[in-house]
């Protein structure tokens, strides 16, 4: 099965002729030195194989029954072909790996702590070694949080390349002893992870989603850069936040630390009322293009809703942040959109010019001062 699954994935097709089947497995038998008399019911046999059924419809064909099914089966192949160079190199640089090949070929290793670090550096030297921009620096993205987690390296290892890491493959991990540096965090999610000694340097995170409920015990940033971080608890997101001091701030609170880089003093505007309603409000804008009262209405209550209506949508309108258009519906109603990306309003916070940007949230901190 894991030769078929690495021709689909060689030719990059979810089919294979049946003729090929048939061709290996003579191969096969020849070299298990099968009888002449047991070879024609095998082959019957594997043209049966539950996991292997007629290619949409057509006989001359077959495909996996489920694509989980040829992923795993790929892993076996990979796991069998990981540490032979360069017959590795092709393999991730045919196309994007998927995340479960990954982890199954990951749970097929032993975690011996010395093997996974000599796989580590051998991808770290394929990626180094490669000078064209193929599928192979994400798909070791991907395979590398799979291979660290769970293993129990005494001491520090360290991954060097300019691979990408995205989507979830940190997710969950458990993680201790390690050094990563020049990775490209790509909206790449923290989410209930448990990292021990673990350093980030020279990295670059893009919208990372980090987790209120992870456990964090002495996690670095070095010379890291952020271009905005979301904020989740019970795999629900929270907020997002832009501001650069803020994004230290934010992280130091949950855990982590930075080289050479201190965090402020709680700012009592980050705590106010005053700024987590107008949070509330822009993000009802992230769902839809537009808002309407009605649905200001159902979000904000009593007070709330005063607040927002009053106070906040006139301010929001003098420093052009929103604006009201025409309302087209049949009940009476108001209608506003945006007129600026959340991500830079957002980062508007830290602004210290003549900006309208810097001017809305300097009248807001005053409005905050006053309740």
């Amino acid at each position: 099965m894991s030769l078929v699954a690495e021709e689909m994935w060689r030719s990059q097709k979810e089919r294979i002729r049946l003729e090929f089947i048939e061709d290996t497995l003579a191969i096969l038998m020849d070299d298990w030195h099968i009888p002449q008399d047991n070879r024609r019911q095998i082959i019957d046999m594997v043209k049966m194989h539950v996991l292997l059924i007629p290619g949409d419809g057509n006989y001359v064909y077959r495909k996996f029954e489920h694509p989980e099914f040829k992923n795993y089966f790929i892993s076996c192949h990979f796991k069998e072909i990981l540490d032979k160079g360069t017959i590795c190199l092709r393999f991730l640089a045919t196309a994007q790996l998927p995340d479960s090949v990954a982890k199954y070929m990951a749970s097929m290793l032993p975690k011996e702590p010395s093997y996974i670090e000599r796989i580590i550096q051998n991808l770290e030297e394929m990626v180094n070694s490669e000078r064209r921009p193929t599928y192979l620096q994400t798909n070791v993205g991907t395979i590398i949080p799979y291979l660290m987690s769970d293993t129990e390296f005494e001491s520090v290892v360290t991954f060097d390349a300019k691979v990408v890491f995205s989507s979830i493959v940190f997710e969950h991990t458990k993680i201790q002893n390690v050094t990563i540096r020049n990775g490209q965090f790509v909206n790449a999610s923290f989410l209930g992870v448990e990292w021990k000694n673990v350093r980030f340097e020279s990295c670059e995170f893009n919208e990372a989603g980090f987790d209120y409920d992870a456990k964090i015990t002495d996690v670095m940033f070095r010379d890291c850069q952020f271009d905005g971080i979301i904020l989740c608890k019970n795999g629900e997101e929270l907020s997002r936040v832009y501001s650069p001091q803020l994004i230290v701030d934010t992280l130091a609170d949950m855990g982590f630390t930075f080289y050479d880089v201190k965090s402020r003093s709680v700012d009592p505007f980050d705590e106010s009322r005053e700024k987590k309603m107008l949070i509330k409000f822009l993000n009802t804008f992230r769902k839809r293009t537009r808002v309407t009262g009605n649905v200001l209405n159902m979000k904000f209550l009593g007070g709330q809703y005063n607040f927002v209506t009053e106070t906040l949508i006139p301010l929001a309108e003098k420093y052009d942040i929103i604006e009201e258009i025409q309302w087209e519906g049949r009940r009476k109603d108001r209608v506003w959109q945006l007129r600026i990306r959340i991500e830079d309003i957002l980062k508007g916070q830290e602004a210290d010019d003549k900006s309208k940007l810097a001017s809305f949230w300097k009248r807001m901190r005053k409005i905050a001062k006053k309740h």
